[in-house]
């Protein structure tokens, strides 16, 4: 049975090893998360909002709200929605929580009247168009007239995605791989480069793991107290990200984010600073194709662990080349159990690395920041392009269009999803002013004083009663692009480590579908998408969904896994 750590009021569900993404409950999450999933209803249990032009704009948010003045949903915890639309096929009665959010004024902020937060950032909360007691809504019929391959489905908002039959394949399991955390493919490459949280990067070529590491750290890495197969305090530090640079082939250059969590003298002089967050360029070694060098080429983002910052938690997490050529890193807000308490609303503060997407131009010097972004000519805040972040641990861009989803592990009550549209700079997503669409329950931070916040298209309520209540730890996915799988097409895939669901939607304009559930596991008893078992593939802890260089999805789990999704029976 996974056990249930506590710290701080953070809640830490651990199997046999697990990376941690920074979940947080009052009471112990063991069985929750199992029992989470025992009902299919049509209550607002997961919502979607609809981004205001600041999401669509070049240039951040286009709605303003006085730094001065103090939201009136945020400050007393009130909705940030303007209403609750219905957009699916339950016809119930709504909550009242549902009628609060309705009552929601429009008006722009003043200092005589306080700007309703709703109207900052959404439009809308929706329901996520589930029907109680019956699957989600299947999509239309999307195979070609005679053909027997299933038609590319197109952007449609208005239905839930329909999901075809789906089956998990096991592409390496076991295999003493442990605190398997990401992995990803070099440009051209069918090799998989399994990134492990306790320091090492392997090689996994036709299905066997090479024998010796790729890249070995783990002298720098020593997560919690005891750690070993069986005991494990709560951390978030190590080795949690890989990009390869587009002319890996030719280069042998990569990028990893690690927090080092060794004392500084514990290894001697030379090695990485404990509990600075850090993104690191480094080298294929010349020698053998099948090693890097364990010396930085160079250091990108060295965030030192400031004094009130809690060094294990929300730290950098995903790296990626975007598809303007740039590296994009994610940055947590340093920590705290009580809106970003540890670093006091430096999500909000430009010149603070702290709860930023962070987009880096490697021809420049250091700071590195492209010279196109949002803040490039302010001190410090060269590099951030988004903020208002407390842990994005996984982002992505789809591969066709450019956009940019981003999964923000929440604190209190709710996990979101959050999308830039491509080319889009300085969106503000709201932490630690809102957690998605309502004020965040603790001491009040204020907006960053000329702009608004930017609503998720997807929210999960831990507090609901519906398919998405055991989210904890929300795991952002991708867009799939890849051709076995047809009927996905442009569907966005996401999941939770904790969730007994994966979760399907498509986001098109300036609309979010209904959302469609894919449980990790199939059930007689639940009739809805799910992942068969095909040789050992049975899903239970997620940390990553991923893609291959031919757009072909893969979930990365279990501590020790990597499964590809295939077409099921």
């Amino acid at each position: 049975m996974p056990k249930v750590f506590l710290r701080g009021g953070l809640c830490v569900l651990w199997g046999s090893a697990a990376l941690l993404t920074g979940c947080s409950s009052d009471k112990d999450t063991g069985n929750e998360a199992r029992d989470a999933a025992t009902a299919m209803d049509a209550s607002a249990e997961a919502g979607t909002g609809k981004p205001r032009s600041s999401s669509s704009s070049s240039s951040g948010a286009s709605t303003k709200s006085d730094a001065g003045e103090r939201p009136e949903a945020a400050a007393s915890g009130g909705k940030k929605s303007t209403s609750k639309t219905d957009t699916g096929s339950s016809k119930g009665d709504k909550s009242d929580s549902e009628k609060d959010a309705g009552k929601q004024s429009d008006d722009a902020g003043s200092k005589d009247e306080p700007r309703d937060a709703g109207s900052e950032r959404a439009d809308a909360a929706v329901s996520d168009g589930s029907v109680e007691g019956k699957p989600d809504a299947e999509g239309p019929d999307t195979e070609q007239p005679g053909t027997d391959e299933p038609a590319a489905a197109s952007c449609n908002a208005d239905e839930a995605p329909s999901i075809p039959p789906l089956a998990l394949e096991p592409v390496i399991t076991g295999s003493g791989l442990y605190t398997l955390a990401f992995a990803a493919q070099p440009p051209g490459s069918s090799d998989w480069y399994l990134v492990e949280q306790r320091g090492r990067i392997l090689i996994a070529r036709d299905g066997q793991l090479l024998d010796t590491p790729f890249l070995d750290l783990q002298d720098e890495i020593s997560l919690g107290a005891g750690f070993d197969q069986t005991t494990i305090t709560y951390d978030e530090r190590g080795l949690v990200g890989l990009a390869f640079a587009p002319d890996y082939a030719a280069s042998g250059l990569f990028y990893i984010t690690i927090t080092p969590s060794s004392p500084d003298d514990f290894f001697g002089e030379g090695g990485l600073q404990q509990d600075h967050d850090q993104v690191l360029e480094m080298r294929r070694s010349d020698s053998d194709p099948d090693r890097a060098d364990s010396s930085p080429v160079r250091t990108l983002v060295d965030l030192g662990s400031a004094p009130q910052a809690l060094g294990n938690i929300h730290n950098a997490n995903t790296v990626r080349f975007g598809p303007d050529g740039f590296l994009y890193v994610g940055m947590g807000d340093g920590g705290g159990v009580n809106c970003g308490d540890a670093e006091p609303n430096a999500s909000q503060d430009v010149q603070q690395q702290y709860g930023k997407l962070l987009r880096l131009d490697l021809s420049r010097d250091y700071p590195h920041g492209a010279s196109d972004n949002p803040y490039a000519d302010q001190s410090g805040a060269e590099t951030v392009l988004h903020y208002g972040l407390r842990n994005p641990f996984r982002f992505s861009f789809d591969r066709e269009t450019g956009d940019l989803y981003l999964g923000d592990v929440g604190q209190t009550r709710y996990e979101e999803i959050n999308f830039a549209p491509a080319w889009s700079k300085g969106l503000n997503f709201g932490w630690a002013t809102y957690e998605a669409n309502e004020g965040c329950p603790g001491p009040y931070r204020p907006l960053r004083g000329d702009s608004s916040a930017t609503a998720p298209i997807f929210y999960a309520d831990r507090t609901s009663s519906g398919r998405f209540r055991d989210y904890r730890a929300i795991v952002g996915g991708m867009v799939y692009r890849g051709s076995a799988l047809r009927e996905l097409t442009g569907t966005y895939v996401f999941g939770d480590y904790y969730g007994e669901r994966l979760g399907a939607l498509q986001h098109c304009g300036d609309a979010t579908s209904p959302i469609t559930g894919i449980r990790k596991s199939c059930d007689p008893n639940f009739p809805e998408p799910c992942f068969q078992e095909r040789g050992g593939g049975t899903l239970r802890q997620l940390t990553a969904i991923v893609e291959d260089n031919a757009g072909e999805l893969y979930l990365v789990g279990n501590s020790d896994s990597l499964f590809r999704v295939v077409r099921g029976d």
